[in-house]
């Protein structure tokens, strides 16, 4: 489905809870570009983004599969030499099942401790969402919202689909654009982009939220 109707599914899910606003919308990575989207949808009742380690959109091409693929297995965290991936031996995408394929690939990076079943029944779904928003997102153009943003960032290296990203020197990660004209506040976490998320950065995240939200913020995480 279209990323936009991904952002309509998460707003039905949060109107369950707090039919009405204004909203504070978080997300994580990919998850902080939905948050964005539904704060587009939710026209004005939206008075602040905390965005998790997320650089605004910029227009970019489509990835191949082998960089889909690649990415995906980097963000497992597995440890792997994805630089040594050679994706010219894998399976085709088009004549096999991403399963078959993604299989191939870790057995290649020396990961065989992963079974048949835990790669089908865990992974791919992970894989196909993970594809999905990753696709959705390559031509993402949205208008500028008067919306207070929160940016958090990792202190450590970015990940693999943000390396080519032309804002990755600036605070902002290019967020400024898009405020219409309200200053976006950063706040840099120890950790990287996958450890913001867990132990001790998770909890200095956690305290920034606190921070900074009232008592009828509403915090939804939108995780891709």
């Amino acid at each position: 489905s279209s990323f936009q109707a991904m952002a309509a599914r998460y707003i039905g899910a949060m109107r369950t809870i707090q039919p009405a606003g204004p909203y504070t919308l978080g997300g994580w990575s990919s998850g902080g570009l939905i948050a964005y989207e539904m704060a587009q949808q939710l026209c004005g009742d939206v008075e602040r983004l905390v965005l998790i380690d997320t650089p605004a959109p910029h227009v970019v091409k489509k990835p191949t599969q082998d960089e889909l693929l690649a990415w995906f297995i980097d963000d497992l965290q597995l440890g792997l030499d994805v630089d040594a991936l050679e994706t010219s031996i894998l399976p085709s995408a088009e004549n096999s099942n991403g399963c078959e394929r993604l299989e191939t690939a870790l057995k290649q990076l020396g990961a065989d401790q992963l079974s048949e079943s835990a790669l089908a029944v865990e992974l791919m779904p992970l894989y196909r969402v993970f594809s999905s928003v990753i696709e959705s997102t390559a031509g993402y153009q949205p208008s500028a919202l008067p919306v207070q943003i929160q940016l958090v960032r990792a202190t450590k290296a970015v990940v693999r689909e943000y390396f080519e990203h032309p804002a990755n020197d600036k605070d902002d990660w290019g967020w400024s654009a898009l405020t219409d004209g309200v200053r976006v506040e950063t706040t840099w976490v120890e950790g990287t982009h996958y450890t913001l998320m867990t132990q001790a950065s998770a909890q200095h995240v956690a305290d920034i939220l606190k921070r900074r939200a009232s008592a009828a913020d509403l915090e939804l995480i939108a995780r891709s």
